[in-house]
């Protein structure tokens, strides 16, 4: 985990990283969890700096890429901060989740 700090050293942000093998790839990957940015800290590119802050460590690692999930009704996916940091979403791969909770696989979760 990276935190970005303001000048009384309150953690403002963070980006969660975990650092995957992959045994069919040759190289390892790189997955974000969570990027978050206080509200208040927004816009002065801080989540830009953790971003970059995860790509210098993967290519240190010698990943073969980085991943995250963005949900589409976030104000980042809408206002496209990803894509503008060079990120590509990818259009033929789902994203399934197997919730562990009182409902059912079948109902209609929003995660």
């Amino acid at each position: 985990m990276y935190v970005a700090e303001n000048t009384e050293s309150h953690v403002i942000g963070y980006v969660a990283v975990h650092w995957l093998p992959c045994p069919f790839l040759p190289k390892p990957q790189g997955y974000i969890s969570e990027l978050f940015i206080q509200e208040t800290a927004r816009g002065q590119g801080i989540g830009k700096n953790l971003l970059a802050t995860v790509i210098s460590e993967a290519k240190i690692r010698d990943c073969s890429l980085l991943m995250l999930h963005n949900h589409k009704q976030r104000e980042s996916y809408h206002r496209e901060f990803y894509r503008q940091q060079g990120w590509i979403e990818r259009e033929t791969i789902a994203n399934f989740i197997y919730p562990f909770n009182e409902r059912s696989p079948s109902s209609h979760l929003e995660f």
